[in-house]
C-alpha cells in the first residue's frame, strides 16, 4: 500500500474513545487539562457546551459530542462528558506516525487523569475529500434495474465486520468542504473503524488497537480506488 498520496485528500482525522465515568464533565475537563496543558495550552468551548448536560445525556446524537477542545500548534484534543479524542486541524494531516505519537501522549494523559471507569468504543475515522464526482473512480457499483446507476446527488453508507473490528463506509458526491475560506463542491469518502468494549483494554492495548483500526481503514481506502485513479494521485511507497 502507498504511504501517502499527493495532494493529500484527508480533510479530518480523529482517534477517539467513548467511555463511562462517574466524574462530572467540568471535573473531567480540569483533570485532563492539568495533564496536557504544557503541550495543548489553548482551550476552546464548542457549541454543544451551551446545551445543558441533562439534555445532552438523554439525546443519543449529543451524548458523545465533545464540549471543549485543547489546542496545540498542530493537533487538538476534543473532550466531553463521555468522549475524548485526538484530531488534526482541518486539512493539516502530518501522517500516521505523527498522529500515533499524539495518540500515545493522550493515552498516557488519560491514564494519569484516571477519570475513565470503562472504555466503550475505540475508533479511528478519516474523512477524505475530492473535488470531483468520485463514484466513477472507485470500486463501488450501484445498479438500478440491472444497469449501472449514476446520479448528481448520491450517498451510500455501508457497515461491515472485519474480525473484531466494525467499519462504516460513507460515500457522497454532493458534499461541500470549506478549504481556505472557500466553499468547494466535491465528494466525501468517510471511513470509521472501531472496536467495542469487549474487544480491547484501553490502557493495556489501546495503542495497538488504534494501529489495527488505522491499518484496516487504510486497506479499505486504497482497496476502493481504481488503479488509474490511484496512479493519478502520485502515490509514494
Amino acid at each position: 500500500m502507498p504511504t501517502r498520496i499527493d495532494p493529500c485528500p484527508i480533510l479530518e482525522a480523529i482517534a477517539e474513545v467513548r467511555f463511562v465515568t462517574a466524574v462530572a464533565e467540568e471535573v473531567i475537563l480540569g483533570m485532563l487539562y492539568a495533564e496536557v496543558r504544557e503541550r495543548f495550552p489553548d482551550s476552546v468551548k464548542l457549541p454543544v457546551a451551551s446545551i445543558p448536560l441533562e439534555a445532552r445525556a438523554s439525546n443519543p446524537a449529543l451524548i458523545h459530542q465533545p464540549a471543549v477542545q485543547f489546542h496545540s500548534r498542530e493537533f487538538l484534543i476534543q473532550v466531553g462528558s463521555r468522549v475524548v479524542g485526538i484530531a488534526i486541524k482541518p486539512k493539516q494531516y502530518l501522517g500516521w506516525n505523527r498522529m500515533r505519537t499524539e495518540i500515545e501522549y493522550l493515552l498516557e494523559a488519560l491514564k494519569k487523569a484516571a477519570f475513565i471507569s470503562e472504555a466503550e468504543r475505540l475508533a479511528v475515522r478519516y474523512i477524505n475529500f475530492f473535488e470531483e464526482d468520485v463514484y466513477p473512480k472507485i470500486e463501488v457499483e450501484v445498479l438500478l434495474e440491472g444497469k449501472p446507476y449514476r446520479a448528481h446527488e448520491m450517498a451510500i453508507i455501508s457497515t461491515f465486520k472485519k474480525g473484531a473490528a466494525t467499519a462504516r463506509l460513507s460515500v457522497a458526491n454532493n458534499a461541500v468542504a470549506k478549504i481556505e475560506s472557500r466553499a468547494v463542491p466535491g465528494s466525501i469518502l468517510d471511513i470509521d473503524v472501531w472496536f467495542s468494549s469487549l474487544d480491547f483494554d484501553l490502557f493495556e492495548q489501546g495503542l495497538e488497537k488504534f494501529e489495527e483500526a488505522h491499518l484496516l481503514l487504510k486497506q479499505i481506502f486504497f482497496g476502493l480506488l481504481r488503479p488509474e485513479f490511484l496512479a493519478s494521485l502520485n502515490p509514494k511507497y
